[in-house]
């Protein structure tokens, strides 16, 4: 199994819930995707990202598969555009 994490920061809440609402609607469009979790922070503090996506694929294949997607590639770009900082984690279990 391979994780896909990603955290983003934004200017606005509006931002926010257009990039969660996006990326939400992908978890049914792509079958490589075998957990989808996108979540809103609520602690708020300096050091804490706005929203961060948890995902799982069966290898690293299907992870590459998912971000070559065309429609996780248009979302991607979308929330690139907006985003005001990102951190990502790739990690096999």
């Amino acid at each position: 199994m391979v994780t896909h994490i990603v955290m983003w920061k934004f200017s606005t809440n509006e931002e926010t819930l257009e990039a969660k609402a996006r990326l939400e609607a992908l978890s049914s469009e792509i079958p490589q995707i075998v957990a989808f979790e996108v979540g809103i922070d609520f602690n708020r503090s300096a050091a804490a990202f706005d929203l961060t996506l948890y995902s799982t694929f069966l290898s690293r294949e299907d992870l590459q598969i998912y971000q070559n997607n065309p429609k996780h590639v248009a979302v991607a770009q979308f929330i690139g555009s907006i985003a005001t900082a990102r951190g990502v984690v790739d990690y096999e279990m």
